[in-house]
């Protein structure tokens, strides 16, 4: 069910248009998403690692072997997402994240985590997580220095109507 919905979704994207669009509220989408990683962390009471390698499903205790993209997207979306390999990785924990969760459903609250990137996306934008930012292409630096300290205490951005 959650693993046909954000397949689904994924397949959805125009991905000829994704890097073609800046927007700064982009900005904001990724400022969300770290807030959200933190308080996964928080929640779940594990010590919190860094935002380019979280993967959530592997967190939580899935030991199925890590998804491979052209396992279940389209081939314009694989294509795209093996190329950009940080961007690609992102998704990759997303879709992993909702196989586990169709087995394991009291952990879907988690797959609103990737929520805020997936719609960067959406929005033809484009990020990259680095090992010292998240970097919202031609849009903003995001410093990932003690960036769970920083986050954990955000209030929550709206982003319903981003």
């Amino acid at each position: 069910m959650y693993l046909n919905e954000v397949v689904s979704r994924i397949n959805q994207i125009k991905w000829n248009e994704v890097r073609t669009k800046e927007n700064e509220e982009n900005s904001k989408l990724g400022i969300e998403y770290l807030r959200r990683l933190a308080i996964f962390f928080r929640e779940e009471s594990v010590r919190p690692i860094h935002p380019m390698i979280a993967n959530i499903a592997k967190i939580l205790g899935d030991v199925e072997e890590g998804i491979k993209i052209s396992d279940f997207c389209s081939k314009e979306a694989s294509d795209f997402l093996t190329k950009e390999a940080y961007f690609g990785k992102v998704f990759e924990y997303y879709i992993q994240l909702a196989r586990y969760v169709d087995i394991n459903p009291t952990y879907s609250k988690y797959l609103s985590v990737y929520e805020p990137l997936i719609r960067i996306a959406e929005r033809g934008g484009f990020f990259v997580l680095k090992p010292h930012e998240l970097d919202i292409i031609n849009v903003s630096y995001i410093p990932l220095g003690n960036w769970y300290e920083r986050y954990v205490i955000k209030e929550p951005i709206d982003i319903s109507n981003l």
